[in-house]
């Protein structure tokens, strides 16, 4: 199966796609059942608040295109074997010694959002800016990973608060995030409990900081 788009946050942009395709587009939601073009375009509208919105992704396959939709938030919770697992991807010690919380920044590849840069300067919420950094400190007790997939293609600039670790055995894209998402996306785990959220695709600092607010209740 071929990816042909991903992160269609304009409807109008999959209108295009299906109307030019001498192909049947067929249309799913995130559960797997098939959905009407209308229901579709409707729930992946960008304008929708975070809760509510999904991402759009379309896949190629020899006779059709598939058109699926996948929340861009999730909360859910790992089981103590797969919270193993990922502290040990990590290179981290399964301690109580370690923060309460892990977010994890991850880097799909390069797509038309992206190119490995951690452009920080002059956008004060950017995710890769020290001062939102700073700001979650202070009330938010977490180590943070920057985690991105194999791409030979990407030169991953460094500073000293952004250490970039290759995904391993794709181990945090099977786990997290199935699926390309555009740009980047995040998620925030529990490490007392292993209860997560996650939130797919672009998003600011200020979405980082109000995932970790609402874990906190979880």
């Amino acid at each position: 199966m071929k990816i042909v788009l991903v992160c269609l946050f304009l409807s109008v942009s999959f209108y295009g796609f299906g109307q030019t395709s001498p192909k049947p587009v067929y249309y799913y939601d995130g559960n797997g059942d098939q959905i009407k073009k209308e229901e579709y375009l409707n729930k992946s509208s960008r304008y929708k608040g975070l809760d509510d919105r999904f991402m759009a992704l379309a896949f190629e396959k020899d006779t059709c295109f598939i058109a699926l939709l996948k929340k861009r938030k999730t909360i859910g919770k790992l089981s103590a074997l797969q919270m193993k697992n990922m502290f040990s991807n990590l290179n981290e010690a399964n301690s109580s010694s370690k923060p309460k919380f892990s977010i994890i920044q991850y880097h799909p590849g390069r797509d038309d959002c992206n190119n490995g840069n951690y452009k920080s300067i002059g956008i004060a919420y950017n995710i890769y800016h020290r001062r939102y950094l700073k700001e979650l400190k202070t009330f938010f007790n977490y180590n943070m990973f920057w985690i991105h997939k194999k791409d030979e293609t990407i030169k991953f600039h460094r500073a000293k608060y952004i250490n970039w670790r290759l995904d391993k055995n794709q181990f945090i894209e099977k786990l997290f995030f199935e699926y390309h998402y555009g740009c980047h996306s995040f998620v925030i785990v529990n490490n007392l409990n292993g209860n997560y959220i996650s939130i797919l695709g672009e998003s600011s600092g200020k979405t980082v900081i109000e995932m970790a607010k609402e874990i906190n209740d979880l």
